[in-house]
């Protein structure tokens, strides 16, 4: 839903502006399958410092588990249809589809694989805390180093890492989720350092600054209607179905990623435009999504719970 509105709502002004139809299809293509992204890690923190817990806590992480792959195949098709329509190079559409179910399921594949390593390795020893820690900081870089060399997708392998800790630990080995997260502020802070740093405000045009208000716009009523329609149709409870929206405007990490990769795949056309009104747009929506996760999980009654 967020990908059609988002996708509509910007062909039809950029054609309004340049009346250039290949370059209006081709932006609202590509900035609707980015706008499809939700940020697991904003949106999570908010859901364990309030210590949540309930069917909409659990829709939310449900549905954040699953926004990579999904971001992934709709970013894949837009940018294959968007290739040959402004030029560029790329595989053709049964090449990036193949490719694209490699980086998803070799990222699975990877990802478990060194989670039951991990597994296996502190097992005995989960009592030794300096010790668990370690070993857990190596597998998760082990699991990184192994996608980067392989060309797949380290989030999706780190979700599935954390997968396996979850399901197949025993219950004393959860605690190296706590452990792990000691070290993730700073990691958050350089990360937004880092998307700061590819900010340049001089360089947005009162038209850039447009398409960025009318992304914001489209992807939070995209995603008002779209989780509001399928919490109805799967019968899911009243909180749910009117406060699931709230939990899903933060983004970042994975949009950020596929605006990157946009801006090399079509470096001589849309890509600085996409990069500028993502990078732009982060900023907006990570002021307002977690006050958005804290009053939807408090008006469905679930903080304080877990």
């Amino acid at each position: 839903t967020p990908a059609i509105i988002v996708g509509g709502l910007v062909t039809l002004v950029v054609y309004f502006f340049t009346k250039d139809i290949t370059h209006a299809v081709s932006l609202g293509l590509v900035l609707g399958a980015i706008c499809s992204a939700t940020a697991p890690a904003a949106t999570t923190d908010v859901l364990q410092e309030y210590r949540t817990r309930g069917p909409l806590t659990t829709t939310v992480y449900g549905i954040v588990a699953m926004d990579d792959a999904v971001a992934l195949i709709l970013y894949t098709i837009a940018s294959s249809i968007a290739t040959p329509l402004i030029g560029g190079n790329s595989l053709s559409f049964g090449l990036q589809l193949l490719n694209i179910a490699k980086d998803i399921f070799g990222s699975i594949i990877v990802g478990g694989a060194v989670g039951f390593v991990l597994l296996f390795i502190t097992r005995p020893i989960l009592d030794k805390e300096a010790r668990v820690l370690t070993f857990a900081l190596s597998c998760l870089f082990l699991s990184t180093g192994i996608c980067d060399a392989l060309n797949l997708d380290n989030i999706l392998a780190a979700m599935s890492l954390g997968f396996v800790m979850v399901n197949f630990a025993p219950p004393k080995a959860k605690s190296i989720f706590t452990l792990v997260d000691k070290y993730t502020p700073p990691i958050y802070v350089l990360f937004f350092v880092l998307v700061g740093a590819k900010l340049n405000i001089w360089i947005i045009t009162p038209f850039l600054g447009l398409l960025a208000l009318i992304y914001v716009g489209g992807r939070t009523l995209g995603k008002t209607i779209g989780a509001t329609l399928g919490a109805c149709l799967t019968k899911a409870p009243k909180t749910v179905q009117k406060f699931l929206p709230y939990c899903l405007l933060s983004q970042a990490g994975v949009a950020i990623g596929l605006s990157i990769a946009a801006g090399s795949d079509f470096a001589d056309s849309i890509g600085p435009e996409i990069l500028l009104i993502i990078t732009a747009t982060t900023f907006i929506v990570q002021l307002i999504g977690p006050v958005f996760v804290k009053v939807g999980v408090t008006k469905a009654g679930e903080c304080g719970l877990n």
